[in-house]
């Protein structure tokens, strides 16, 4: 498990959700079919990374999505 219990999610396109529990029911990551980090910068305690979201809306349509992505430790 990658998640601590007190994650933060924010963003522009996922609303804010706290908590391991609220991140994995987010509606967001229930469209998500596949993704994929095409670029990573590390360093110390924080990232950046580039990421692919493939993705099918509730009618069914398959779209994707490149997310420029901040992560702290």
């Amino acid at each position: 498990h990658l998640l601590s219990e007190n994650f933060l999610l924010t963003g522009t396109i996922a609303r804010e959700s706290r908590g391991k529990g609220a991140y994995m029911n987010n509606n967001f990551f229930k469209l998500v079919k596949a993704l994929k980090v095409e670029e990573m910068i590390a360093e110390g305690n924080s990232g950046f990374a580039l990421v692919r979201y493939d993705l099918v809306s509730p009618r069914g349509k398959p779209f994707s999505l490149r997310v420029a992505e901040f992560w702290k430790m």
